[in-house]
């Protein structure tokens, strides 16, 4: 009679193997999927943290204005007093292809530019009339702002919206 001899046969091994390639294939596929979360998410936060930004330096200058020179769908100039200083600027903000510009021009001064915020698909902006609330083209009767500020960044858009009451005006 022979005896039987412990151990692992070949097949066995093969078997193991197999199912060890697919775990390792499924974990693969894990983590690439998990990188490719991140990075969407990453791209997410850089949209908002872009549109925040534009929005917040728009909205803290215009809450300040003190007269409007200039007003359309997606571009504004008004002047400005620094309340620590009392210097007046005329500020303008304007979309140029993708980038948010703002100028700054003080009293008998030099104007200079800066980008606020790259990456910016569009900026709308909607003048609201002082008494009404009612939309307005007439620049002296301007008491508050309506604005849309979209920006995109590895393909995600996130649009930013807010309402920015004039100081002077209230």
């Amino acid at each position: 009679m022979r005896r039987r001899q412990r151990g692992i046969t070949l097949i066995e091994m093969l078997i193991v193997g197999l199912v060890g390639l697919m775990l390792g294939a499924a974990l693969v596929n894990y983590v690439r999927s998990t990188y490719e979360s991140q990075s969407s998410l990453l791209g997410q936060n850089a949209s908002n943290t872009n549109a925040r930004t534009a929005v917040d330096e728009l909205a803290d200058n215009l809450r300040g204005a003190v007269a409007f020179t200039a007003a359309s769908a997606s571009d504004v100039t008004f002047t400005w007093r620094n309340p620590s200083t009392g210097v007046v600027y005329t500020l303008r903000y304007l979309l140029s292809g993708t980038d948010l510009i703002k100028q700054v021009t003080p009293e008998n001064g030099t104007m200079t530019q800066s980008v606020i915020a790259n990456d910016v698909q569009s900026m709308t902006l909607t003048y609201l009339d002082v008494a009404s609330g009612a939309a307005t083209t007439n620049l002296a009767n301007i008491g508050a702002v309506q604005f849309a500020v979209t920006a995109t960044y590895a393909g995600t858009s996130r649009q930013m919206r807010g309402t920015v009451q004039v100081r002077q005006k209230r």
